[in-house]
């Protein structure tokens, strides 16, 4: 009885651990996709990865265009001022949400 514990535990254990390291290739390479961000410096919008990106700094984000989820929307060029979000990432729920 207890190898069988013992080998059902070994195997959770590789499972956790396999499942794991997928999830840090997926992170890895979701933080290394690009969104354009103002520079202040060069008074323009510059290409930057996710990964780098910094608390306050201003995203252009274009239609149809992915990116991170810890992001507060101010503006929209829309002219009905309504944005639709797909958050099925986040939730899996497949219907757009309206901001």
């Amino acid at each position: 009885m207890i190898g069988t514990f013992a080998l059902v535990l070994v195997f959770t254990i590789l499972k956790e651990g396999f499942e794991d390291l997928q999830r840090h290739k997926q992170d890895r390479e979701l933080n290394s996709k690009e969104s354009l961000v103002f520079d202040t410096q060069a008074l323009k919008f510059i290409n930057k990865q996710w990964r780098d990106i910094k608390a306050g700094e201003l995203i252009k984000v274009r239609k149809d265009e992915e990116f991170p989820s810890d992001i507060v929307l101010m503006k929209s060029d829309n002219e009905s001022g309504i944005v639709y979000v797909d958050t099925m990432n986040l939730d899996g729920e497949v219907s757009l949400e309206i901001y």
